[in-house]
C-alpha cells in the first residue's frame, strides 16, 4: 500500500490478512461504540479510519442502506428558489445562521397587520386556512391544510382568516438575533 505499518492502520492490516496481529498488540483497542469492530491506535490512520467507516454508513454502506430503504419515507413538502408570489429570494444575511420553527395558531376572523420578514421561511399549514396578501400588487391567493407557503422576503403581506382558525408550521432560516417579523406602517 503506501508504506503503511500494520501496527498503525488497521485497514491495512485486514487487508494484507493480519488483523489478529493487531488485535494483540498492546497499542490496539477496540473502538467504543458502533464502530467497536475497528482498532483504534490513534494517529493519522485512526483520522482515515472513522473517516471511511462514517463514509460508508452515509453513502455507499450497502449494508445500512437495504434495512433504511424500506423503513423511510420522506415527502418534501416545500423546496423553492421564489416566494408564493414568484419574488425569488436572495441570499442570507450576514452572521451565525440560526434556524427556528415556531407553531403559529392564527384565530377565527383575524386580519394580521403588515408585516416584512427579514429571512426566508416557509410555513406549512397543519389545520385550518389562511388568505396571504401581497401588499404591492394588491395579489391574494388561499392556502389550506396540507399545503405549504414559501413566504416573502422583504416585501409587506398580511394573511387573514374567516370562520376558522389556521396552525402554521413555519420554518425560519435566518441569523442569530435576528427578528422573525417587522411590522409595516399604514
Amino acid at each position: 500500500m503506501d508504506g503503511a505499518d500494520p501496527a498503525i492502520c488497521p485497514f491495512w492490516a485486514e487487508r494484507e490478512g493480519k488483523t489478529a496481529e493487531i488485535w494483540n498488540t498492546p497499542l490496539a483497542r477496540r473502538a467504543p461504540g458502533p464502530f467497536h469492530g475497528l482498532v483504534e491506535v490513534g494517529g493519522n490512520c485512526m483520522t482515515r479510519t472513522l473517516l471511511l467507516a462514517t463514509l460508508s454508513l452515509l453513502v455507499g454502506g450497502e449494508f445500512a442502506q437495504a434495512g433504511l430503504e424500506q423503513a423511510l419515507e420522506t415527502k418534501i413538502l416545500a423546496k423553492s428558489t421564489a416566494a408564493w408570489n414568484g419574488r425569488a429570494y436572495d441570499k442570507y444575511g450576514d452572521g451565525r445562521p440560526e434556524l427556528t420553527v415556531a407553531r403559529v395558531t392564527i384565530p377565527a376572523h383575524t386580519r394580521l397587520p403588515w408585516h416584512t420578514h427579514p429571512m426566508p421561511n416557509v410555513g406549512y399549514i397543519l389545520s385550518g386556512h389562511i388568505t396571504v396578501e401581497d401588499r404591492a400588487t394588491g395579489r391574494k391567493k388561499l392556502f389550506r391544510a396540507g399545503e405549504a407557503i414559501p413566504e416573502q422576503v422583504n416585501a409587506a403581506h398580511r394573511g387573514s382568516t374567516d370562520n376558522e382558525a389556521v396552525v402554521i408550521l413555519v420554518t425560519y432560516a435566518g441569523v442569530a438575533g435576528q427578528p422573525r417579523s417587522v411590522p409595516v406602517g399604514p
